[in-house]
């Protein structure tokens, strides 16, 4: 991590990652590849994932596959309450 991210309270890297989403999605669909094997094998290279690796990890990995495998990005608001309701055990 730079010096200037390693100054941020961790609680401000996050949002921070989520503030320059928006310029990753528009790199070329190799830039991209190439930037989440490099966060997967950082993130593996000590062996331990760490809450904010982990945290980080994840909101690339979703925000990113929209752009790259956008057929496999999660639809939202698809499903019907009542369809819900009939998997829900609560209900």
């Amino acid at each position: 991590m730079g010096r200037r991210t390693q100054a941020l309270h961790p609680a401000q890297r996050l949002p921070l990652a989520s503030i320059a989403l928006p310029a990753l999605r528009r790199w070329p669909r190799e830039r991209l590849l190439t930037l989440m094997k490099t966060i997967t094998f950082l993130i593996q290279a000590d062996g331990q994932v760490g809450v904010f690796e982990y945290c980080l990890s994840r909101l690339l990995r979703d925000q990113l596959t929209e752009v790259l495998h956008p057929q496999a990005a999660r639809a939202f608001g698809t499903r019907r309450c009542r369809n819900a309701a009939a998997r829900c055990k609560c209900c």
